[in-house]
């Protein structure tokens, strides 16, 4: 058998293999963080009004399909609204990720979400919107910390900022990054109670 044959047949018998084993991998990895989150939500079930499940599965659904942290996410939410779906800012953002209705009518525009009505108060609808909105931020600016500073100054203000070579503001930035690496490690601490209690 030639060398090239031998490689290819390798390929077709080794390859599928280790994509199946790498597809059961990820698909693992996403079970046990929608474990975590499910876990950690249902534990302040009472702060997002009995919605944990609805959350959790929201977070996970539209982090993965706009390519973002589910941690990230929930460390926005915690900043933006500790968790109180009826929270409602001086400016008029509401719920879980602090959405106004001037960013629902940005991502409509932008094509980002479809124009219909948009229930702010809705836990599931909250996070849509927040975390398309989050990631419309990403793909504008390149850039995860400009992002976020976004997120919470809006983009024109970071805009008119990198225009004019200013600093952009830091501290929020700082505090949902401050509370993703803290809430992995509280994630990582259900693992192992779970394991605990399994064994």
């Amino acid at each position: 058998m030639s060398t090239a044959l031998g490689a290819a047949l390798l390929f077709v018998v080794g390859g599928p293999a280790n994509l199946i084993g790498e597809e059961y991998q990820l698909q693992a990895a996403k079970a046990r963080r929608a474990s975590q989150l499910h876990s950690w939500l249902a534990a302040r079930d009472g702060a997002v009004g009995g919605t944990a499940d609805v959350v959790a599965r929201s977070i996970l659904q539209e982090s993965e399909k706009h390519s973002l942290d589910p941690v990230l996410v929930l460390a926005v939410i915690q900043i933006e609204s500790r968790f109180d779906r009826k929270a409602v800012s001086t400016r008029g953002a509401q719920g879980l990720m602090q959405v106004r209705g001037a960013v629902v009518d940005e991502l409509v525009g932008e094509g980002k979400i479809p124009a219909r009505r948009h229930d702010l108060k809705d836990p599931q609808v909250n996070v849509e919107i927040g975390v398309s909105y989050l990631a419309h931020l990403v793909e504008m600016f390149g850039d995860l910390n400009i992002a976020l500073a976004a997120y919470n100054w809006g983009p024109t203000r970071i805009r008119e900022k990198l225009a004019a070579n200013q600093t952009i503001p830091s501290q929020y930035v700082s505090k949902v990054l401050r509370a993703q690496r803290s809430l992995e490690i509280e994630l990582a601490e259900i693992d192992a109670g779970a394991a605990v209690a399994a064994g």
